[in-house]
């Protein structure tokens, strides 16, 4: 058992199968990859939807449990 476990690489097989899944692993596709997707959506809109989506969730959660509430007080 134990010569089987040490022949076994160090490496993950998530890392072997998609190594774009990885942090660590730069090769030139994903680095091509990142470069578009940053070029297509800049990092300012990003950071805006995001925010944007939030505030409309949390107003929307917040407007339906008030709403609720003057429901069941009134």
């Amino acid at each position: 058992m134990k010569a089987g476990r040490d022949r076994t690489p160090t490496v993950p097989r998530k890392q072997r199968v998609c190594r774009c899944l990885a942090p660590e692993s730069h090769s030139r596709s994903t680095l091509v990859m990142e470069r578009r997707v940053r070029f297509v959506t800049p990092a300012p809109l990003l950071v805006f939807l995001r925010s944007a989506v939030a505030s409309a969730s949390s107003v929307f959660v917040h407007g339906y449990f008030l709403g609720v509430f003057f429901l069941a007080v009134s």
